[in-house]
């Protein structure tokens, strides 16, 4: 996987990822990581990336995570992405547990448009 200020870090191998979608200034990004990852984790790893401040929160095991919503940012969406990569093609289901938020479909569309070579469905 790429990392860094790429809009989307697409895994380059066949699994089912976490995900995180969300809005910094504005912009969409998409997020994969480990499907054995906290969601709180990935998005703390892009905000540090893009040196985007947050404020933190404790989830259901007391780690600390960031908070959904920032000044600069706003998470929208979290669940898991199934990816095949030798097709383009990300099946997204399900939600986070610690954020309570589910796949956003909108910003999905947003995503389609800067990548139009991938498939991205909600199962």
């Amino acid at each position: 996987m790429t990392s860094g200020k790429e809009r989307a870090n697409w895994p380059d191998k066949t699994d089912t990822f976490k995900v995180v979608q969300l809005y910094v200034d504005d912009e969409p990004y998409l997020r994969f990581g480990s499907a054995d990852s906290i969601h709180g984790h990935i998005l703390a790893d892009c905000l540090d990336k893009l040196k985007v401040p947050y404020h933190t929160m404790p989830n259901q095991d007391g780690d600390e995570i960031p908070i959904a919503e920032g000044e600069r940012y706003r998470a929208s969406g979290m669940g898991y992405g199934i990816v095949l990569p030798e097709l383009t093609e990300v099946s997204f289901l399900g939600n986070s547990a610690d954020y309570q938020i589910g796949i956003d479909a909108d910003h999905l569309q947003k995503i389609r448009e800067i990548s139009p070579d991938w498939v991205l469905e909600m199962k």
